[in-house]
């Protein structure tokens, strides 16, 4: 292995290890960000949980960051959209049909947060968008 190809396999190294700081970066970015939009919590263990996750699985996340070509930012703001989608819809955030607790409600605004961002990096298309807080919509109200 020659010079070059050396210095080109520790940029790569370098590379793949930067995207895990990357995505640890975007989290705590988003967290300082919702802070100012959050009512009624800082929704710290759901940031906690999903940096501990990308810790835990940092080989697979580097693998999907790598092999789909998603920015790290896009790949945290997927995770964080499709997560509180998951936490929304289990019901556990409903005080009864239709109503979202306290901790639900921050949670809805970290989703449309999240949907709106990846709008802005064009990650994700407006209608899409629009049509996902519709349907998390309809299923709050069936919830109960």
């Amino acid at each position: 292995m020659g010079l070059f190809d050396f210095l080109i396999q520790k940029n790569e190294k370098q590379n793949e290890s930067d995207i895990i700081d990357q995505c640890q970066q975007s989290i705590e970015k988003i967290r300082s960000d919702f802070s100012y939009i959050a009512e009624f919590s800082d929704l710290d263990w759901f940031f906690d949980g999903l940096s501990k996750k990308i810790k835990d699985q940092q080989d697979t996340v580097r693998k999907n960051l790598i092999s789909d070509k998603i920015l790290p930012k896009n790949f945290i703001l997927s995770n964080i959209s499709s997560m509180t989608l998951d936490l929304l819809l289990s019901g556990q955030c409903c005080m009864y049909r239709g109503a979202l607790n306290m901790e639900g409600q921050d949670l809805k605004r970290l989703y449309i947060y999240s949907n709106t961002e990846l709008v802005k990096t064009g990650f994700m298309s407006q209608k899409n968008a629009k049509d996902d807080e519709d349907y998390l919509n309809e299923q709050l109200r069936l919830l109960g």
